[in-house]
């Protein structure tokens, strides 16, 4: 990564912890307050070393390499899972562009997803343009203001409809692209699935997800603003659909997700082992108890730019010297 890119995301994780976070958990705070339930003191760094253990429904299929504290289990997604039968009429309408060899697509901006008049307007207009079958999960609660699905002008191969079982979709045989906001499940459920998906992120983490989908070759990221532009939300569409390498690196995205445990199970585990163990804490890190300069060095750096001179380096060579021991020829011959 470069300097810039680290300085972004140092600036991400303030700003979330900051406007997100910390007011999320004094809504949880005075929420328990009102039912009358007990809400130990807690932030969202303190939680992971407070805690016996923590559970996280994140996959690492879907990860770049991160170091994180013995007590954090990554368990995968729970609600993705192999397909159920859809109903005729839902099975019917997306095999039916199959002969002409047309995949379905299904489009879905989450639950609480909800776009403008305009970008609406926009969506309809690239979803009416392809030949492929489209179904659309556009409940009326999403329409702004007095708009109307009639005011959208759908054309005939446009099918919305106001809930759809996503999972079982998206593992029918039919559908061959997902048009999504990028919300976690989302995109787990696609992976698990192998779909490719274009992503249109509104809010929280689904930016960063579309990145991650492009990175890991499956998705295409698109802007809200670009849902206005002639032929980018379509042409998006037909990549996904026709360049064999979206396919492909969805594929190998299923391969790295697939687990003989369902994560549900794997999740119970972690709850068995801390319930037997009392939740003792022999895994506890110290991480979060350090001041903020302690945890980034700075301290140990100034030591090191206060000397600047030989026995400093004398030092750093003696340590690791006794660490590797005399068999390494590197630390030998610094000592030459």
């Amino acid at each position: 990564m470069t300097l810039l890119q680290r300085a972004t995301n140092l600036l991400a994780s303030w700003a979330i912890q900051l406007f997100a976070m910390q007011p999320l958990l004094r809504s949880l705070g005075a929420l328990a307050d009102d039912m009358g339930l007990r809400y130990p003191e807690f932030h969202s760094q303190s939680g992971v070393s407070e805690s016996a253990a923590v559970i996280s429904t994140l996959d690492w299929a879907f990860e770049y390499p991160f170091p994180v504290p013995p007590k954090v289990h990554m368990v995968g997604p729970v609600l993705a899972s192999p397909a159920k039968p859809l109903p005729n009429e839902l099975s019917s309408f997306l095999s039916s562009g199959l002969q002409k060899g047309h995949k379905a697509i299904f489009v879905s901006m989450g639950t609480l997803g909800a776009l403008k008049k305009s970008e609406l307007h926009g969506m309809a207009r690239e979803l009416s343009s392809l030949p492929n079958p489209v179904l659309w999960k556009l409940p009326a609660s999403d329409l702004p203001g007095n708009l109307t699905l009639a005011d959208l002008q759908l054309g005939s191969n446009v099918q919305p409809i106001d809930w759809a079982p996503q999972n079982d979709i998206l593992g029918y045989s039919g559908v061959g692209a997902f048009v999504t906001q990028g919300g976690a499940n989302s995109l787990a459920e696609a992976i698990f699935h192998a779909i490719p998906v274009v992503v249109i992120a509104l809010t929280a983490d689904q930016p960063p997800n579309a990145v991650k989908a492009e990175f890991f070759g499956f998705g295409i990221p698109l802007q809200p603003a670009q849902l206005h532009e002639e032929k980018v939300v379509s042409a998006s569409i037909q990549r996904v659909l026709n360049e064999p390498s979206f396919k492909a690196n969805a594929t190998k995205m299923q391969r790295r997700m697939h687990w003989t445990r369902h994560p549900a199970e794997k999740a119970a585990d972690v709850v068995e082992k801390v319930l037997l163990t009392g939740g003792e804490d022999w895994l506890q890190t110290g991480q979060h108890t350090l001041t903020w300069w302690q945890n980034s060095l700075l301290d140990s750096l100034q030591e090191g730019a206060a000397t600047q001179d030989q026995p400093c380096q004398a030092t750093i060579v003696l340590l690791g010297w006794s660490w590797q021991g005399s068999r390494s020829a590197f630390w030998r011959s610094m000592l030459r």
